[in-house]
């Protein structure tokens, strides 16, 4: 574990989609133990089914490449005439985690049979970009991402054990097995996409890697976080082998804690600082501090509104642009504030949204449109609106900033605009009148307007 710990560059403060912090994987090195051991009690066997499950409940893109993995291993066992027993009982313990985990999902398959364009429902793009070779998946977004120290150690080990007398290095069992799962995280293609890119050439790999077989899955490169595995006990055991060399130049007894010392420094400095890291491989710095985000509190007046028994509430802004792109940030905020009043909620973010979620979100957008309005109070039961002034246009100011210290002040009009501006001005002009006939205004606290919607006259 503390192998893994050092080796990945595990992003805690920055949200990268295939980083290894995507799922807990406390079970995983028990998995690979029990893995490589010939599995012959109904004890081991148990346990092992027992850690499969639990391991592949985080996540389908670990249970995958997981059962991938020990499956090949059963199948191989099950071939030899000494370890066929052991073979096919490991293949049993196999299909047993996997029709566990198959009914885990079943949820999840209802729901795609129910939505076939449920790759179109999601805020997040879903197109895969090529893989870059041979460089890409040790990108520090990938979850085969280590620090070149790593590499370099696991080099060194290598070498060591190449070098020494066979009676004299770490036996190569550690070894294969370590490697095996880096080759099943890279060389079977898990974390590879049906076509990717050697030095900008592109190849097709086509039906050759398991990306392919599998189209439902959104980020199918976070398979190879079992490469990762792999990758932690190569490292672990040249370390082992490297701190054997010092310890046959009778060397002092702190000298391998000082080498430990001097290899997890030199990780961290690359983790944190990217020092020495060749260019393809390059990350900027991490930050200084732990960002944090102010949490949303239960102090604002509104909520004693909110809180009293009602219909829906919609809170806008709730998308940005010309095309209503639903913000997740947005509606996570509007999902964080229901907490505390309970009532439902027509915004609403997760990794997918319902079909008619887009179309709702872009009627809010337009809103105080009559129309727009008449139709969410039809489709939904709209009752409240709650409106945040300060947050129309925010995100078009956030990205002319970003654009602005990358490239520098852009041509008029630029960023010289008042992004927003005509939404404030229009929910600001209904609240000064007290309302209008479809809309009156129940309260106001500071820049946020909650607004009831009627099917008469305000007043």
């Amino acid at each position: 574990m503390l192998a893994s710990f050092l080796t990945s560059r595990w992003v805690l403060w920055t949200w990268i989609p295939s980083a290894p912090h995507y799922a807990v994987l406390v079970y995983f090195p028990f998995v690979m133990l029990l893995g490589a051991m010939p599995t012959t009690g109904r004890g081991p066997a148990l346990l092992l089914l027992s850690l499969l499950v639990l391991q592949g409940l985080a996540t389908i893109y670990v249970a995958v490449p997981m059962l991938l993995g020990v499956g090949i291993i059963a199948t191989v066992r099950a071939l030899g005439p000494r370890s066929r027993r052991a073979g096919f009982r490991l293949i049993a313990v196999v299909l047993v985690a996997g029709l566990f985990l198959l009914a885990a999902d079943a949820g999840y398959l209802v729901v795609r049979a129910e939505n076939p364009s449920l790759a179109t429902q999601t805020p997040w793009n879903t197109s895969a970009d090529a893989v870059e070779l041979p460089w890409g998946p040790l990108r520090a977004d990938m979850p085969m991402g280590v620090p070149v120290v790593t590499l370099l150690l696991i080099t060194a080990g290598a070498v060591s054990v190449a070098w020494s007398r066979a009676g004299n290095r770490i036996p190569g069992a550690p070894w294969v097995h370590g490697a095996y799962w880096v080759i099943v995280g890279l060389g079977l293609g898990l974390s590879l996409t049906p076509t990717v890119r050697w030095f900008g050439t592109p190849i097709s790999l086509g039906p050759f890697v398991l990306s392919s077989w599998l189209p439902g899955l959104r980020r199918f490169d976070r398979m190879g976080v079992v490469g990762l595995m792999g990758l932690s006990v190569l490292a672990g055991i040249a370390f082992a082998e490297c701190a054997r060399r010092l310890g046959h130049r009778r060397l002092p007894s702190w000298a391998t804690v000082a080498l430990a010392g001097a290899v997890a420094a030199a990780m961290y400095a690359q983790y944190a600082r990217g020092v020495a890291m060749p260019g393809p491989l390059r990350v900027a710095s991490l930050p200084s501090s732990y960002p944090i985000e102010p949490a949303i509190a239960p102090t604002s007046p509104l909520l004693d509104v909110l809180r009293k028994p009602g219909g829906p509430l919609v809170e806008v802004p709730a998308t940005w642009g010309r095309l209503h792109h639903p913000v997740p940030a947005f509606n996570a905020s509007a999902m964080y504030r229901s907490i505390f009043h309970g009532r439902s909620l027509l915004n609403g973010y997760d990794g997918y949204w319902p079909a008619e979620f887009p179309g709702r979100m872009a009627l809010a957008a337009t809103l105080p449109d009559p129309g727009a309005l008449a139709q969410l109070r039809r489709e939904t039961g709209l009752e409240l609106i709650l409106a945040h002034l300060g947050q129309f246009g925010l995100v078009e100011r956030e990205v002319c900033e970003g654009l602005e210290q990358t490239y520098g002040p852009l041509p008029p009009p630029g960023c010289h605009q008042d992004f927003g501006g005509a939404e404030r001005e229009a929910w600001l002009g209904i609240a000064e009148r007290g309302g209008r006939d479809d809309l009156h205004l129940l309260a106001r606290d500071g820049e946020d307007l909650l607004f009831a919607v009627t099917s008469s006259p305000a007043g």
